[in-house]
């Protein structure tokens, strides 16, 4: 968190040589991400994380758990785990908890839901401090429904990343990328990220791309530029889409600059999006998640029905 807040006072206090203005005061900034896809911490398996990581999680979360439970044996109760008989038996699960039911699964979630305030509260806080007054976002990969709770209470605009068919390891020997059309499944990976949308507050697609080598890159273009436009989002920015690159370079899983067919697709978007050639729709449909819902059986990492977003 230090480092953190050093680069923040950094940045935000640098001054543009330019028009002398530093970055916290210049209107060419719309908005500040704290973190960019600082989910992907709760996303890794257990395994994965350092051993110090571990040990600092798995205290955190009982920290958390003797607040909410007070005793062990009302935690063991609740769990319907009889060999818990002292919190240091309680750690993070291995993954995260995708199809359980479980009471101990569902406490991690909340968890995590309380972690996510917490942090972003801090960040939000410090990033104050530098004298910036614009839009503050932060957590842009939150399709679950706990990550969309933390991010409605403490984000001023909605941000969200999606790719199709994403490379397994980019552009290393031995990655995989999916052969099928976007198009084919109605539009999922834009669907998804339409569906963690809010209605009170900007909403800005902050890195989209239909990933190289799918055969269907055509489709990004056009399904993003018209679906976007109908929908009325406030901004789309593909990744990656201003970048130096030599006439030797090969295309990539994100190119745009080098890839024809991503180039093609981007002026499409800007017409249909940027210019206006799509008329946004004149109707809402708004779905509420009750909180008694979020809260129980592990609803909080559940995403928004496929049949749902299709509305």
């Amino acid at each position: 968190r230090d480092s953190w807040k050093k680069g923040a006072f950094f940045f935000m206090n640098h001054v543009n040589p330019y028009n002398g203005l530093a970055w916290k005061d210049d209107p060419a900034i719309g908005f500040v991400e704290l973190f960019n896809e600082q989910e992907w911490g709760y996303m890794h398996s257990k395994a994965k994380l350092h051993d110090e990581t571990k040990k600092e999680a798995d205290a955190k979360y009982r920290e958390w758990l003797k607040t909410k439970y007070k005793t062990v044996e009302k935690l063991a109760e609740a769990w319907k785990e009889k060999d818990i008989d002292s919190f240091e038996k309680a750690e993070i699960p291995p993954s995260f908890p995708v199809g359980s039911k479980k009471i101990r699964d569902n406490d991690y979630l909340l968890f995590l839901i309380d972690l996510s305030h917490e942090s972003a509260e801090w960040m939000y806080k410090t990033m104050r401090e530098t004298g910036y007054k614009g839009i503050i976002t932060q957590y842009n990969i939150s399709h679950w429904l706990g990550g969309q709770e933390a991010r409605y209470e403490v984000s001023q605009a909605t941000i969200a990343n999606t790719y199709h068919n994403h490379p397994t390891s980019f552009s290393k020997s031995g990655s995989k990328c999916g052969q099928n059309s976007a198009v084919g499944g109605a539009g999922g990976y834009w669907r998804g990220i339409a569906s963690m949308r809010f209605a009170d507050r900007p909403f800005v697609e902050t890195e989209f791309n239909h990933s190289f080598w799918n055969p269907y890159v055509y489709e990004c273009g056009p399904l993003f530029g018209a679906y976007s436009a109908l929908q009325g989002f406030d901004c789309l920015i593909i990744h990656e889409g201003v970048v130096y690159f030599r006439k030797k370079d090969p295309i990539h899983d994100f190119s745009v600059g080098r890839n024809p067919v991503s180039r093609a697709g981007e002026f499409l978007s800007a017409c249909l999006f940027q210019r206006g050639d799509i008329k946004e729709s004149s109707h809402r449909i708004e779905l509420q998640i009750p909180k008694d819902y979020l809260e129980s059986d592990c609803n909080a990492g559940k995403t928004v029905s496929t049949e749902q977003n299709k509305i």
